[in-house]
C-alpha cells in the first residue's frame, strides 16, 4: 500500500523563477524592515513594519498569481 501525498485543490507547484522573485522579495523585505529598526520609533515603526510586511505579503501573492 503506498501512500500518496494529500493534495490541496487549486495549489500548483512554483516555478525556479517564481522560487527566486518570492526570495528577492522577501529579502528586500526584511532589508526594509531592518532600516527601520533603530531609525524609527514607536507607533509608527509598528506601522511602517506592519505595513512592509502587508506590502510583501501581496507581492508574493501577486507572484504566485502569474
Amino acid at each position: 500500500m503506498s501512500v500518496s501525498q494529500p493534495t490541496t485543490p487549486g495549489h500548483r507547484r512554483p516555478t525556479a523563477n517564481q522560487i527566486d522573485r518570492v526570495a528577492d522579495i522577501k529579502a528586500a523585505g526584511e532589508a526594509f524592515v531592518a532600516a527601520i529598526d533603530g531609525a524609527v520609533m514607536g507607533r509608527e515603526a509598528s506601522l511602517a513594519k506592519t505595513n512592509a510586511e502587508q506590502a510583501v505579503m501581496w507581492a508574493v501573492k501577486g507572484v504566485m498569481d502569474q
